[in-house]
């Protein structure tokens, strides 16, 4: 099974009420919901969450890194141990 594609879709979550904190007010979070194709049509979806003045990782740096760092730079290979786990390996 290998990877064929990875999408980054990047979203904003907005609170019901704003959060005042030490380092600011926030009004909304922003997320990157991940979804990965594989070769056996199987789709993994996961998700990126931040808060950029704790993290310092911003929506934007996760989506670029998503779509033009970790995919293009390495070739992915998935092996499927059961059906429960799988193990990626980076060649």
């Amino acid at each position: 099974m290998k990877i064929i594609k990875i999408e980054a879709i990047p979203i904003e979550i907005p609170f019901k009420k704003q959060h005042d904190l030490a380092v600011g007010i926030f009004t909304k979070n922003d997320h990157v919901i991940v979804k990965v194709y594989t070769d056996e049509d199987i789709v993994g979806i996961g998700e990126v969450s931040n808060i950029h003045v704790i993290s310092e990782e911003t929506q934007g740096s996760a989506v670029y890194a998503i779509r033009n760092i970790w995919f293009f730079r390495k070739k992915i290979e998935m092996v499927a141990l059961t059906s429960k786990s799988s193990l990626i390996t980076v060649r």
